[in-house]
């Protein structure tokens, strides 16, 4: 990832992260490890045999990562985690990653912050709080629900500055875990669009995008220093809302689903809708949004109106509409700092499709410019 981009390539450019990079921050903070490492770089012993947990209960999701010494291959799972109850719902089995740097496994879970009972027991019916007497968390639940952790596990939550958390874990991630830091290039290859980085001993400088309820954005620099350069308040507790108020659907991982199946065609306006195919003239491509929602209010030749879109194909919408705000106002931000990366750091769905075969790392992600 060092070096300049080609000729005629813009920046700044997207990367993508795989997991959960607060989690793996909370572990990194509360651990100590005796290795050579440029992120980890305390001198301490980390007991082989220790259970390790961390806790994010932000305003609308709640994540549990758990660490697990282990000697297995990355595939493994340890056969105790098998009997974690309750099962798949609530396991993001398709983050969990082996990490030589720290001879173990990183597994998450993830809840919903109103239904925070349903996290107190799964830890209570696997033991999770046995041994310890205090927990790594960050987000506004480790002050809002301290009491309740504490009168009903008997477990103190031990409040951590989140961002630092995040920036420790993301930098973690860039530097230490293979495959979890890509590009997505769809016009190189739609079959293969995820093009995969190579790790780089010191990731930054770069923009960090942390998505959760709402949106900050850090300027990353060496040594893990940050600076919160900007924000937004539409973020993901906006699109779970008004994905609500389209379809009265309650569960995060089922608006996800649903927009999955969505068509935008149906909702958005295109280039080609207003001028009849591309307008050639300033660049523009027939198949280029144009305004988004538009097309709910068009009529037929006879001057009818269109019959209204689906539920997906509304979902699908306000989702593009997300990202799209997201992705120009930190390509903005990038910009004004002349920062090249942007990393984006938010809550992928519970249970994604399985990635694209990784291409050949690449030190370089050639990015077109356009957010």
């Amino acid at each position: 990832m060092k070096g300049e981009n080609p000729p005629g390539v813009a920046w700044p450019k997207f990367l993508p992260i795989a997991s959960t990079a607060r989690e793996v921050g909370e572990i990194i903070l509360k651990s100590t490890f005796e290795i050579e490492s440029p992120v980890l770089s305390r001198n301490e012993h980390f007991p082989p045999t220790f259970l390790e947990r961390a806790i994010d209960i932000g305003g609308s999701l709640c994540h549990v990562a758990i660490y697990e010494p282990s000697s297995d291959t990355p595939d493994a799972v340890p056969s105790n985690l098998i009997t974690y109850e309750p099962p798949e719902q609530c396991r993001l089995s398709s983050l969990s990653f082996h990490s030589p740097t720290l001879h173990g496994i990183l597994h998450f879970f993830l809840f919903e912050t109103r239904n925070i009972e349903d996290c107190l027991t799964f830890i209570e019916r696997n033991n999770l709080h046995k041994s310890m007497s205090r927990i790594y968390a960050t987000g506004g639940g480790a002050y809002k629900f301290a009491q309740l952790f504490t009168e009903r596990l008997r477990i103190q939550l031990d409040p951590v500055d989140e961002m630092q958390s995040v920036v420790k874990g993301l930098n973690f991630l860039l530097s230490e875990v293979s495959e979890e830091a890509f590009c997505y290039m769809p016009v190189l290859d739609k079959a293969h669009p995820n093009v995969y980085l190579q790790l780089r001993e010191t990731p930054a400088p770069y923009l960090l995008v942390n998505v959760g309820t709402g949106v900050s954005i850090l300027a990353v620099g060496e040594n893990d220093s940050y600076e919160r350069i900007g924000g937004s308040i539409i973020g993901g507790g906006t699109f779970w809302g008004l994905c609500h108020l389209l379809t009265g659907l309650e569960q995060y991982d089922d608006i996800m689903q649903l927009a999955a199946k969505g068509d935008i065609a149906k909702v958005n306006m295109t280039v080609g809708d207003i001028y009849g195919g591309s307008y050639d003239g300033v660049g523009l491509k027939a198949d280029i949004t144009a305004s988004l929602f538009a097309k709910v209010m068009m009529k037929d030749e006879s001057g009818r109106r269109l019959p209204p879109p689906a539920a997906a194909d509304s979902v699908r919408g306000v989702q593009q509409l997300f990202g799209f705000q997201l992705a120009q106002m930190s390509y903005l931000y990038a910009s004004k700092r002349n920062l090249r990366d942007i990393a984006p750091n938010a809550h992928p769905p519970a249970q994604p499709s399985p990635p694209s075969p990784p291409s050949p790392p690449s030190p370089l992600c050639p990015h077109s410019g356009r957010p």
